[in-house]
């Protein structure tokens, strides 16, 4: 997810030719929704300070719980800092989506990190271009009567842009959502 709804990297880089939409959705909205499922909604960190700072907090949260919280407990609980370094690695692993090379900063990339998890989550896989994806799913309504936090719809680069976007005015329509075409792509991004 990024705040750039019109990127011709975005639309190169995650979408098929010719193939393409971009879904804005409400933010805050989005963070409630991730707040009640146990996710968050964080940025993701180019700059290698950025990414310090990111290890630099965690390290340090986790620090600071162990002298507080696991020391006074330790001589009871010979099983204290195997539950701290746990803790630290299950830390590192939500961390490590947020991370990626500078070169991509220009994406502005928001992501749903999940922050909590139980052995009764269930995992899903989808194809990648050379492996598979582990994913959990996320609900965009609390309920079924709820509309979905969707503010726009954009048709990106295309050759039909104006066909793709009545059919993706009729579906909105159709699913409760006013209107929330956005203006087509004007990128000339020509891929077919």
């Amino acid at each position: 997810m990024t705040p750039e709804g019109d990127q011709l990297a975005q639309w190169r880089g995650y979408c098929k030719p010719g193939d393409a939409y971009c879904i804005g959705f409400d933010p805050k909205k989005l963070q409630l929704l991730a707040q009640s499922q146990d996710y968050a909604l964080l940025p993701v960190r180019y700059t290698p300070t950025d990414q310090e700072s990111l290890m630099f907090s965690l390290i340090t949260h986790h620090f600071y719980d162990h002298e507080s919280f696991i020391s006074p407990r330790m001589a009871g609980d010979p099983g204290a800092i195997e539950i701290t370094g746990l803790n630290l690695v299950i830390s590192f692993l939500q961390c490590a989506p947020l991370i990626k090379n500078a070169a991509f900063k220009s994406e502005s990339e928001w992501r749903l990190i999940r922050t909590f998890r139980d052995s009764s989550m269930q995992v899903d896989f989808r194809e990648g271009h050379s492996y598979l994806i582990p994913f959990t799913r996320f609900r965009l309504t609390e309920s079924q009567s709820d509309l979905l936090p969707v503010t726009y719809v954009r048709v990106g680069p295309g050759p039909h842009q104006e066909l793709d976007a009545l059919a993706t005015l009729e579906l909105l329509t159709a699913r409760g959502l006013p209107s929330p075409v956005a203006p087509k792509s004007p990128i000339p991004y020509r891929a077919w």
